[in-house]
């Protein structure tokens, strides 16, 4: 297998290769594109400095800043709509079309030195707010395809909050219409540009965002919803939706940097000369996008042999696909032509690009957290008490408001006849003065009241009992002021009284209206049909309202007393419901109440009316004996149209809502579903979990939460089942005749909707198991079955989920297409949102619903209108022409049917089951016996184990020496990847005439080893068998495994779970502590929250380390000895390993003070074999970098035997395979280990391993790699060895006398090791070298054995002696000083050893000794050097080489700039040299005599600046000219 699995058909297909190469341009997410995408001729754009200056601003603002800076702008009515902007493009306008607020146009323009027509459709915000129906998604399709017919490319221009979600949309199938448009789009043969212009939201702008380029101008959004929806979705985490916009980043400047948009159009609304930059944009995207599909052709020939294929199926269809494209094909002349095959198959690797996931093992659990929390509450009762102290400052004037002022009158009135004497006959006729005055009184708090309820609505709660709380501070007066306002008769004495004693009534009579309201589905059952309802129902409701009315009552801050509160609630509620105004008052409630609940259907509000102002009155009639109950509802003032059909349309809504929440109650989970419908699973990419890309809030508990519960944090399920005939049914006809079908057995794909996570959120990690799913029934010649129940998309991924959709869709539709294979779907449960909108609904494929499926557009939580049961519950929809290919059974919701049926006679119900639908669609299309090939598919990683002959050693320096020797010694040839300043270095010299040099091209890693695709290539190109990536780089990139090993090459290395795993310091940790193995007591989990951070750390005691999860190689890692910094430091960090290893986890260690670093060297082959090569000792170092490595020494024999049973355990339990190392941490206070990492690679110091065991690993690991067996490998050590790196840096000292070690590239005058018996040297320079600043300083391993300790440091020192590096600074001084130090000779020493020694040596002679080490030729820096000359101006030159930088980042502003006066000690710039940033300044430049060159006491005038931000610099090069200024 090993070598010739990739000279024989690379591509299986067209279909497999998108998905191959969609994998390998994931390798390049963030890197150089390749030639294919080139976007850098584009116009009219931001620069990448300028958007990231944008993103780091909008960082840094709040909440309301962000809202105003980007969601505002993109809402406003007033800008400019994108059909006028069309308009003013500058070109010939052919024609132009408006449909309502769909805009479509035909213009002319310059391209590419040619006339040529362009057509655009657009969204106008100006009518509907550009939101657009099932009409519009269709006419846009129709002008697709005519655009297709006359090969006009075209450019959509996004501008909607969304797509019409309403009743009416989703009888008119508009989850259909955005599924056929994004199949028009994704499969369309043109360029197809999409510029994101407004609001780009939700299923409303995905098919325009289908595009071959996305564009946005300034002020664009785009994300999966609006974030008021999301807010309704997130409303458990207290998120106001201004929050959940900015924790998404809708923005177009954020967008851009996480890679959802290709640029950024340099346009603002409000600046409409910027026209030229969206014209300029548009045609250079179209011209870019021809000219790469060239450069595609070029690159890719597999695909003429596709366009064949295409050609031919469509002239020879199949007969499954004629009968599964329901789309009418197109005629001869309009078919595809092989670019316009290409323009197609780009989209789809661009929108594939997009799509992000991660493994589970990658994923990093949480210590014991904390859910963060938005601040919804404290937004809407800041924003409630604003417009209360608005109100407080403006209350209404009686006189304004007529029943008000009629009741002051009467309250005037009656207050001053009570003053007057009357006899009893006038009493008698005209009543008591003082009742009078008293029911006056009542009847003006009760209207007071009654407007403030109306007037504040659903915050008068609040408002009234802040009011209550107000109203003790006031100084009351006996009389109001002649035109008094609201607050004047609250401060009236007797007003103020009244109001006090009565305003608990309308705080009840809320809830109770409330209560009201969610109690409705317990008498819409007797209500249904007759509008009829007995005594004793509403006796028994009312009952259970007010009691619940009374408990939410009680949670108030009132201190009241209950009892006390329900009569006196009892007798007001009697006084208003016979109060002549009180169906008038309801009615007014009623109408605002339908806003607080949007989602109710509203003739239910005119039932709760009459409620209160019907049935009540007539039910205390009756108990008071005064009358007959009468249940009939005949409410007299309705004001709604269509009511009686419309309110027993609703009681049956309720009823259907009701018993399907029941249902609900009980999850169908994806294992429930599989287990019922076939046998035989296995599950496929089970690894595969979201990435969680925003971090949104409370996400990342939620997939902790399922990872608790053993659920998989992934929107489906993927694998192969069996489906078998007659397996689960007999007809009533066989049953009858005693005959039976024959059974016949189908392997098919699945696709299981996970409703145990996110309620089947389809997430981009579904996306990616989906299309890989596809590809490999594509091969397998598999049909593919979907269950799916999902709430859409998963829009706490952000913007980039939104893409899944049209991924999916254009898979389907190349499933069907090009592989004649069909796709079934049964949607069951809630099936809504983008799941529904692209793949379930699309046209090439079978969909049926289970009985008592929610299938609307969009779902009720986040659709703030009423949808009846009638437009989104699939029995009624059944009936719905276009909706569905069929109703099928649900086995899972017993009895179903026959409740629905209960509910309303009249609804359809199913009468076909899943299985008959399954049967009748596979033998009747498609027929397929389980094949060999099926049978033995694995899920397991293909290792392509095998015979090397050719290996490509993808590593530089000591690293690709060692790994040369290796593989020639093993008897295979070498390719040597180099870049472009390593095409010189010593290990080419190594290559023998086999051997091959390749050129990977760049300078830095980025743009070399870390373009993995570029490898991959050159590894196709070489036809080698194997890839063996070294000891950095790519070697523990789980990513980078998988697809060398999908490109057929044997990765010499673990398996991709064994890196995920291991890689992952907690899940590394998590997998120890279930094994028993000892750990440093920590956070036992990834921390997000400083605070809890802090309160963790204060629980495992200070000093702490707080370590990166994905850290590595001593980066990552930092003390803090104190709890007032930790915050800060803990903050700092997360960022840091947020930049440096695409990944923020944090967690904490106990610091051990005193300790060895111990490390145990494995080696595990596929048969389950492990060897263990010793322990060795890597306490030497500094800042968590090694610098001396040898065999472990003084270790009790039970501390090593720990390490070698734990390092057994830990390599066995994961299934290792190959070499890696397990490291510890040996406590020498304590004298126990604990484990701290493993190493999935050979390192730097395995030939100390090697040395002592007399073992080449390298072999060894090939051997592995090509499935060999080494349990009769016999391990026995022998001896000690030591490794010393030599690293090319120099010494200096600082102001404060301490030491610097500093980075020092440069050319390399002379080299000189020795060859001597036990003695081993692995070097990457030799005289004439060149050290490059672009990778780190390691420049040789001096590897020496002896019999012990004793005698192997003897030998290094000896051998020392004799070493020459001349040119570069090293440090073979301090190395010398190490060996020869009593401390390090006896062995007794921690890992810090090293700060202890240089805190006790002469510096001074250290700095001497390394000098002297790095010969004459070493340039330094005199007073003549930096004269120049006929002037009084100074030079700046560079002290060594290396990058050279302006600014601390391209966010900053520069350290200095032309004509600014700075003195010594002002950073002039950063010196990068091998991964390490010095700020230079004027007081770092000394004499060889270790004077100032530059005067501490004058300033200097920076007249010119000569380097170039970003380039390389040599040592002596000129930085700078300064002028010095007279102090």
């Amino acid at each position: 297998m090993g070598s010739n699995i990739k000279k024989t058909g690379k591509y299986k297909s067209a279909f497999h290769a998108a998905e191959v190469m969609s994998h390998d341009l994931s390798l390049l997410r963030g890197k150089k594109q390749p030639v294919f995408f080139d976007d850098s001729e584009i116009l009219g754009l931001l620069s990448n400095e300028e958007i990231q200056k944008e993103v780091q601003q909008l960082k840094k603002v709040d909440v309301d800043s962000y809202i105003n800076r980007v969601v505002n702008p993109s809402e406003s009515k007033k800008r400019p709509s994108a059909s006028e902007v069309i308009k003013q493009l500058g070109g010939k306008m052919i024609s132009d079309e408006i449909e309502g607020p769909l805009y479509a146009a035909e213009i002319e323009f310059l391209i590419s030195g040619q006339m040529r027509r362009v057509g655009f459709i657009a969204q106008n915000h100006k009518i509907q707010n550009g939101v657009w129906g099932p009409i519009h998604h269709r006419k846009a399709a129709e002008k697709v395809r005519f655009f297709a017919s006359h090969s006009i490319p075209l450019v959509t221009f996004m501008d909607t909050p969304g797509a019409a979600a309403d009743a009416e949309a989703n009888l008119d199938n508009q989850s259909h219409s955005i599924s056929f448009l994004i199949s028009e789009m994704a499969n369309l043969q043109l360029p197809v540009i999409g510029i994101v212009y407004g609001g780009g939201y939700s299923g409303g702008a995905i098919p325009l965002a289908t595009s071959n380029i996305l564009l946005s101008v300034r002020q664009g959004v785009f994300n999966t919803i609006h974030p008021k929806g999301l807010s309704n979705i997130a409303r458990k985490y207290d998120l106001s939706w201004q929050e959940s916009a900015k924790h998404i980043g809708v923005s177009a400047y954020e967008l851009q940097s996480q890679g959802y948009f290709d640029g950024i159009i340099d346009y603002e609304y409000d600046h409409p000369h910027q026209v030229k930059n969206i014209k300029e944009a548009i045609v250079s995207s179209i011209e870019a996008t021809e000219n790469n599909a060239c450069k595609f052709l070029i690159e890719n020939d597999f695909f003429f042999d596709h366009y064949r294929d295409s050609i031919n199926r469509y002239l020879k269809p199949s007969k499954l696909l004629i009968e599964s494209n329901r789309v009418t094909d197109r005629s001869p002349t309009g078919t595809l032509n092989v670019f316009g095959d290409v323009y197609r198959f780009m989209r789809y690797l661009k929108l594939r690009q997009r799509i992000v996931s991660r493994s589970i093992d990658s994923y990093a659990r949480l210590s014991s957290r904390k859910t963060p929390l938005g601040k919804l509450r404290e937004r809407l009762k800041n924003e409630r008490q604003e417009k209360l102290q608005q109100w407080y400052k403006a209350p209404l004037e009686v006189r304004f408001h007529e029943k008000l002022n009629k009741r002051f009158e009467q309250f005037v009135s009656s207050r001053d006849d009570r003053e007057k004497e009357r006899g009893r006959l006038v009493a008698f006729f005209i009543g008591d003065p003082r009742e009078n005055y008293k029911k006056a009184v009542d009847d003006l708090t009760l209207e007071i009241l009654l407007y403030l309820y109306n007037y504040w609505k659903d915050s008068t709660s609040e408002n009234l009992i802040e009011l209550y709380e107000q109203l003790g501070e006031f100084t009351l007066k006996d009389r109001p002021p002649k035109n008094p306002n609201l607050l004047d008769l609250l401060k009236t004495t007797v007003v103020n009284q009244s109001f006090k004693e009565n305003f608990q009534n309308i705080l009840l009579f809320d809830l109770l209206y409330n209560q009201v309201i969610e109690a409705l589905p317990t008498i819409a059952d007797e209500l249904k049909g007759t509008n009829q309802i007995s005594q004793k129902s509403v006796e028994q409701l009312f009952e259970q309202t007010v009691e619940g009315a009374m408990k939410e009552f009680e949670k108030n801050s009132l201190q009241l007393e209950s009892n006390s509160v329900r009569t006196h609630f009892f007798k007001w509620l009697a006084n208003f419901i016979d109060h002549k105004d009180c169906d008038h008052v309801l009615g007014t409630i009623s109408e605002w109440k339908r806003i607080v609940f949007p989602r109710m259907s509203p003739p239910l509000f005119g039932l709760v009316r009459y409620y209160f102002s019907g049935l009540l009155p007539s039910l205390y009639e009756a108990q008071q004996n005064k009358g007959r109950f009468h249940g009939k509802i005949t409410p007299r003032n309705i004001g709604i149209k269509d009511f009686w059909n419309r309110l027993d349309q609703s009681y049956k809504d309720l009823l259907i809502q009701n018993l399907l929440r029941g249902y609900k109650n009980s999850v169908i989970s994806s294992t429930k579903v599989i287990e019922h419908y076939f046998k035989d699973f296995k599950e496929l990419y089970a690894d595969r979990i979201t990435s969680n890309p925003v971090k949104f809030p409370g996400f990342r508990d939620a997939i902790e939460n399922a990872l608790d519960n053993g659920v998989t944090p992934c929107g489906v399920v993927t694998g192969l089942g069996t489906f078998t005939n007659g397996v689960n049914r007999e007809s009533a006809a066989e049953k009858k005749t005693g005959s039976k079908k024959q059974k016949t057995s189908y392997r098919v794909g699945l696709v299981v909707s996970n409703a145990e996570f996110q309620a089947g959120a389809f997430d981009m990690a579904s996306c990616e198991k989906v299309c890989r799913l596809l590809d490999d029934c594509a091969r397998l010649k598999l049909p593919v079955i979907f269950f799916i129940t999902s709430a859409g998309m998963q829009t706490k991924e952000g913007g980039g989920s939104l893409f899944s959709m049209a991924i999916i869709n254009e898979r389907i539709t190349r499933f069907v297409k090009d592989m004649d294979l069909p796709v079934l779907c049964f949607g069951f449960r809630d099936c809504t949102g983008g799941a529904q909108a692209s793949f379930v609904t699309h046209l090439l494929v079978r969909t049926y619903y289970f009985s008592g499926s929610q299938m609307p557009f969009a779902g009720q939580l986040v659709v703030e209108s009423h949808l009846p049961a009638h437009s989104t519950l699939s029995n009624y929809l059944s009936t719905n022409p276009g909706t569905m290919d069929g109703l099928v059974k649900n086995p899972f919701d017993v009895d179903i049917d026959q409740k629905l049926l209960e509910i309303d006679p009249q609804i359809p119900v199913a009468k076909y089951s899943v299985e008959e639908i399954i049967s009748r669609v596979l033998s009747g299309e498609y027929q397929l016996s389980v094949g060999d090939e099926v049978q033995t598919y694995s899920t397991q990683e293909n290792l392509h184990t095998g015979k090397l002959k050719r290996v490509l050693i993808h590593a530089r320096g000591c690293t690709a020496a060692r790994l040369i020797r290796g593989t020639q010694d093993a008897g295979m040839e070498v390719v040597l990847v180099a870049s472009d300043p390593d095409m010189e270095s010593y290990p080419v010299t190594l290559l023998c005439e086999k051997d091959r040099l390749v050129c990977i091209g760049g300078n830095t890693p980025q743009d070399s080893y870390l373009n993995g695709m570029s490898v991959i290539r050159i590894a196709e190109q070489e036809e080698v068998d194997a890839i063996h990536p070294g000891i950095g780089f790519l070697s523990e990139s789980p990513h980078y495994a998988r697809i060398c090993r999908e490109h057929g090459f044997n990765f010499v290395g673990p398996r991709a779970a064994n890196m995920d795993r291991m890689g992952n310091k907690s899940n590394a940790i998590t997998t120890a502590q279930n094994l028993k193995i000892p750990v440093v007591p920590g956070s036992e989990g990834a921390l997000m929250e400083p605070e809890h951070a802090l309160v963790v750390a204060v629980e495992i005691g200070f000093p702490v380390l707080i370590k990166a999860a994905h850290g590595g190689g001593g980066k990552g890692i930092e003390i803090v000895r104190e709890p007032g910094r930790f915050k800060s430091i803990f903050s700092r960090m997360f960022q840091e390993a947020l930049s440096a290893f695409g990944n923020g986890d944090l967690y904490l260690e106990k610091f051990i003070g005193s300790m060895r670093h111990l490390e145990v060297q494995v080696v595990r082959d596929i048969h389950g074999n492990s060897k263990l090569f010793g322990i060795r000792d890597c306490s030497v170092q500094r800042n968590y970098q090694k610098l001396i490595e040898e065999t472990a020494s003084g270790i009790p024999k039970n501390i090593r035997d720990q390490l070698f049973n734990y390092a057994g355990k830990l390599i066995n339990e994961i299934n290792y395979i190959g070499a890696g190392t397990v490291e510890f941490i040996y406590d020498l206070d304590q004298k126990c280990v604990y484990f701290m990492e493993m190493n999935t690679r050979l390192q730097v110091e395995h030939p100390v391993s090697e040395m002592v065991s007399r073992t080449d690993l390298v072999k060894l690991q090939l051997e592995v790699a090509q499935g060999g067996d080494i349990s009769e490998l016999d391990v026995k050590l022998n001896g000690h060895a030591i490794e010393l790196r030599l690293i090319a840096e120099k010494i200096e000292l600082d102001d404060e006398g301490e030491l610097r070690f500093i980075p020092d590239p440069g050319e390399v005058s002379e080299v000189y090791f020795p060859q001597e018996a036990h003695l081993r040297v692995i070097q990457t320079v030799a005289s004439g070298s060149v050290v490059s600043p672009f990778y780190d300083s390691l420049i040789a391993q001096i590897i020496c054995w002896g019999k012990s300790r004793k005698e192997a440091i003897s030998r290094l020192l000896e051998y020392l002696k004799g070493v020459k590096i001349h040119g570069v600074s090293t440090n073979l001084a301090l190395n010398r000083l190490i060996l020869k130090d009593e401390k390090f000779q006896k062995g007794s020493f921690s890992t810090r050893y090293l700060v202890d020694l240089l805190d006790r040596i002469d510096e001074k002679k250290l700095l001497r000794e390394s000098k002297k080490d790095s010969g004459s030729a070493k340039n330094t820096v005199d007073q003549k050097a930096i004269l120049l000359d006929g002037s009084d101006e100074l030079k700046v030159l560079s002290p060594q080489m290396g990058g050279f930088y302006v600014a601390a980042s391209s966010e900053d502003e520069p350290f200095v700039s032309e004509g600014q006066i700075v003195d010594v000690n002002h950073t002039l710039c950063l010196l990068e040299s091998m991964k390490v940033y010095t700020e230079l300044s004027l007081s770092d430049y000394k004499s060889p005599e270790g004077e100032s060159l530059y005067l501490n006491d004058v300033k200097y005038k920076v007249t010119r600046i000569i380097a170039e931000d970003q380039n390389t610099v040599n040592q002596g090069d000129l930085l700078f000219v300064m002028q010095p200024i007279d102090a």
